[in-house]
């Protein structure tokens, strides 16, 4: 950078900026919610659920049925099934865990219905 200026950098940033080299945190967001949805619909049940697919069932699965505020940690294997320890609002409260089988894909929850991957996968139901 021999003879440039701190200004003219900021300049040439800032412009770089404008024109879309820079992206919003909404588009990111969106990006992210974009690749989430289609590793979503990339679970197969058929093959066995994995923990990867397991997690992605089960953050659906809060998301829809449990809320927006708090978050399931990584599934936990036990055996026949996974289980999603999960933990709800702004100050993390451990809740019941989630549970998925893996061989059926069906995800549980002591509060909430039991749903299948492909419910999970589709469009979320309407809500009252």
């Amino acid at each position: 950078m021999d003879g440039a200026r701190p200004g003219r950098i900021a300049g040439v940033l800032a412009l770089g900026c404008l024109l879309g080299a820079c992206r919003s945190e909404a588009d990111l967001a969106e990006e992210s919610r974009r690749e989430f949805q289609r590793e979503l619909r990339a679970v197969v049940v058929a093959d066995g659920i994995d923990q990867r697919e397991a997690k992605r069932l089960a953050d659906e699965y809060f998301g829809r049925h449990i809320g927006a505020c708090g978050a399931v940690e990584t599934p936990i294997d036990r055996g026949a099934y996974w289980e999603a320890p999960a933990r709800f609002g702004y100050a993390a409260v451990p809740i019941d865990p989630l549970r998925i089988d893996k061989a059926s894909g069906l995800v549980s929850w002591p509060g909430g219905p039991t749903v299948t991957a492909a419910e999970l996968q589709g469009p979320p139901e309407p809500r009252d």
